[in-house]
């Protein structure tokens, strides 16, 4: 039943008088429950006082805030209020030694990362900084079909021969006991910055930064950090060791531009899907800002080559770079997302840039036919708490893609594996209150797996096709004890619109203010109500655009993302000039001065 244009109005008037969220009745056509989030008007009173905001600011911001006290980090993102005393980090000062050794020798230095974006951004990190003062910098990013996730020994042997004795390990490492075991006793000084869930066995080496060790004592919002803004706290604390050293005065050196590097520090941090809030809000604001400045030749390359015309902002860096980047690891050369983000030469930077744009669109055509087939499976498996679907000889870049779409369209933790020489390999995505992590460290604990690991929403594993069964009978059992939170949650609306509301400058002024958005922190849902739909039209991969009109004649431009082939879209395309009222999220257009917005639908009735 569709939401009167009265009541929706009353709705948006009335919400503030509750203290929980507010329902609206009826389910979407999606089969959706909606409600009008709730906040506090003492909050809102209280916060519009304080920092001089409008009512809309404040009653959207009143909504995301944990509590009063994280006001000021929402308002005032700057670095110097939020950065953390690197030396808290453990085993840094054993880091900043090697570091000073190495520029006082000029050694060659590695530097070891993950194949996606976190990796590369972190890797590049490592790489410009060390390059600052001339230092031979080796890449290397393991082939993740051929070598798999993290060190490996056969890599750290290429690495040793060339000569090379000092290693950096960035987003990986901290599991990887056997092959470090190996490098210290060729006599490697291997130092590890990771951000994983640490074991209770360490790894040999120099030194392993990582905020989630047991023995760690400094704040908690560390442990919420990307590699790469792990990096970029260390980083901090070798320019500020070198300085005390004297380093700077003593070999006539300026200091590494530190702050030009946070362009790479946002992009880590919106792709890895890290909290936004505390420094990574301060991350992400700021380096939005640097990347505005195009100082990163490859970056800008990369941003370019995508089509990219206006300033970047966070849903540019998840949806359209992060994914370019990612291609090279999914696809076929891992390492080139690190060159590019390191590279100096724009002649280079623009062939890597192109080059990831093309496998970007490989990996979009094998992903599609994938899914086809994962799909199907997960038709048949709707009355599982999970979804496990398998291929023989599925391409193992595209796994993790796909079980995102498949939580997303089910609401269940989903597991995707390719099948390949008796050996399943893959993905999995999972949903709040499932920690996927978790799961994957008991199942190696219990000889189910051959590798596993990861975050609560995330991981990947191996397993003998021969352990199969087992593996799902550990599954069964593990999922009737745990249960995640409740299927399809209400989609919570922040307030109503009009499209004349689009029209008033200072609402996107409102929206710059509370901005970035991302994960932990997101986007604002409006409700129009009264909107008919015409010139409804599918394009690129089952996505459809559409213009809204209202009944004032007010028009705005529409995109619904991945729904062209669900009975969503189909319904859609054969009921053309239909009246829904929608929720949608607002994306601005910045080009050429002016500001528009478009609406992205996420659900309607």
């Amino acid at each position: 039943m569709s939401v009167s244009k009265a009541t929706v109005a009353d709705l948006s008037e009335e919400i503030s008088d509750y203290s929980t969220d507010h329902p609206i009745s009826g389910l979407s056509r999606t089969g959706r429950e909606w409600a009008f989030a709730a906040f506090s008007e003492k909050n809102v009173l209280f916060l519009r006082q304080k920092y001089g905001v409008s009512e809309r600011v404040a009653r959207l911001a009143a909504v995301r805030l944990t509590s009063l006290e994280e006001a000021d980090s929402l308002f005032f993102s700057l670095l110097r209020l939020q950065m953390p005393d690197p030396s808290v980090l453990p085993d840094v000062d054993k880091a900043y030694v090697q570091v000073l050794s190495i520029l006082k020798e000029k050694r060659p230095v590695a530097v070891w990362g993950d194949y996606d974006v976190d990796g590369a951004c972190s890797s590049a990190l490592m790489v410009r900084y060390l390059r600052w003062f001339g230092i031979e910098v080796t890449p290397y990013v393991p082939d993740r079909f051929q070598e798999g996730y993290g060190p490996n020994q056969q890599g750290l042997e290429l690495l040793f021969k060339k000569g090379i004795r000092d290693v950096f390990i960035v987003d990986c490492g901290t599991t990887s006991l056997v092959p470090l075991a190996w490098a210290v006793e060729q006599g490697m000084s291997v130092t590890v910055i990771d951000h994983h869930r640490v074991g209770p066995i360490h790894p040999s080496c120099l030194a392993l930064i990582n905020p989630k060790r047991q023995d760690y004592t400094g704040p908690l919002f560390l442990q919420q950090l990307c590699a790469g803004g792990l990096v970029f706290v260390f980083l901090v604390g070798v320019s500020r060791y070198l300085r005390e050293k004297g380093f700077f005065e003593q070999e006539a050196l300026k200091e590494p531009p530190l702050f030009s590097y946070l362009d790479l520090v946002a992009l880590s941090t919106i792709c890895d899907m890290m909290p936004l809030r505390h420094i990574n809000r301060a991350f992400v604001k700021q380096g939005l800002k640097v990347m505005r400045q195009r100082k990163n030749i490859g970056l800008t390359s990369l941003i370019d080559a995508s089509g990219i015309r206006e300033s970047p902002d966070s849903i540019h860096l998840g949806y359209t770079v992060g994914p370019r980047i990612n291609a090279g690891g999914r696809i076929r050369d891992a390492s080139l997302g690190v060159r590019l983000l390191s590279c100096e030469d724009p002649i280079e930077a623009l062939s890597m840039a192109q080059e990831l744009s093309t496998l970007n669109q490989e990996r979009q055509l094998i992903e599609r036919q994938i899914s086809e087939e994962a799909e199907v499976q997960a038709l048949s498996q709707r009355d599982r708490p999970y979804l496990f679907v398998f291929g023989e000889n599925w391409h193992e870049g595209v796994s993790g893609i796909i079980a995102s779409h498949l939580k997303g369209n089910y609401y269940k933790p989903s597991f995707v594996l390719t099948v390949k020489q008796g050996f399943l390999k893959g993905s999995v995505r999972s949903i709040p209150g499932i920690d996927m992590g978790e799961l994957l460290h008991h199942a190696c604990e219990k000889g189910l797996l051959l590798s596993g690991g990861g975050h609560p929403m995330a991981g990947g594993l191996t397993l003998e096709r021969a352990k199969l069964e087992a593996f799902i009978a550990f599954l069964d059992a593990f999922f009737q004890d745990h249960k995640g939170e409740e299927a399809h949650p209400p989609l919570l609306i922040d307030m109503a619109l009009t499209f004349e509301n689009l029209k008033d400058p200072d609402f996107f002024d409102d929206l710059e203010v509370l901005g970035p958005f991302g994960a932990d922190y997101p986007h604002p849902r409006f409700l129009i109500s009264g909107v008919r739909l015409e010139h409804i039209l599918p394009f690129g991969y089952n996505h459809l655009r559409m213009y809204g009109v209202q009944s004032n004649g007010q028009r705005a431009n529409i995109v619904y993302f991945r729904q062209a082939d669900k009975d969503i879209g189909r319904w859609l395309l054969s009921h053309p000039a239909c009246i829904i009222d929608g929720v949608f999220t607002i994306q601005t257009d910045r080009r050429w001065g002016y500001r528009r917005a478009h609406l992205m639908l996420e659900d309607l009735r």
